[in-house]
């Protein structure tokens, strides 16, 4: 009989043993799978699928800019300010240091800003589209969203070519639609 005892012990310590691992695995997995959800629901920008390309320019910030404009498709997103704040767009400190920090060309009706390192991104000469407009605005400038986080109050900055290469940021009225680049962190 106490055999009996002994291997219904070990059976029972086996199956719960077995039973608590799945619970516990199935907890696991629909913890992970909850986190994921909740974390995909807060990325401002969906970097797997379009696989977004930063460039290091070199900047003493460690700040990398986004290879190109975001993109709706295959199309240059224009999109109002209230809508371009939700993305990592650069601030007016990070901007001024890409205008301070990089030599910048104009070639081909691209500006080409080059990092301290050699590396660089294009801005390309676009426009912005009024609130009720579908149609762009063409200008001479390359104008991207900034945050609006200065006293100036300054939500946009410019490439401008007027007699060489003007770099400045203005203030925009925040429901025009501007393009956006994107920034992150090394």
């Amino acid at each position: 009989m106490k055999e009996l005892k002994e291997i219904s012990s070990n059976y029972a310590m086996e199956r719960s043993n077995d039973l608590f691992s799945q619970v516990v695995a199935k907890a696991y997995a629909d913890g992970y799978r909850q986190g994921y959800k909740d974390r995909e629901d807060e990325i401002p920008v969906d970097l797997r699928d379009r696989k977004i390309e930063f460039v290091d320019l070199g900047l003493p910030s460690g700040t990398m800019w986004s290879a190109d404009f975001e993109k709706d498709g295959n199309d240059i997103a224009y999109v109002p300010y209230e809508k371009a704040q939700k993305h990592e767009i650069p601030t007016s400190e990070q901007c001024a240091e890409l205008f301070g920090n990089c030599k910048f060309m104009k070639k081909d009706n691209l500006f080409y800003c080059i990092g301290p390192n050699g590396n660089y991104v294009t801005f390309a000469l676009l426009g912005y589209k009024e609130l009720d407009n579908e149609q762009a605005t063409y200008t001479v400038a390359s104008l991207f969203w900034i945050c609006n986080d200065n006293e100036k109050n300054n939500n946009t900055a410019r490439l401008l070519d007027m007699r060489g290469i003007t770099k400045d940021t203005y203030k925009e009225f925040t429901g025009n639609k501007i393009p956006i680049r994107l920034v992150r962190k090394k």
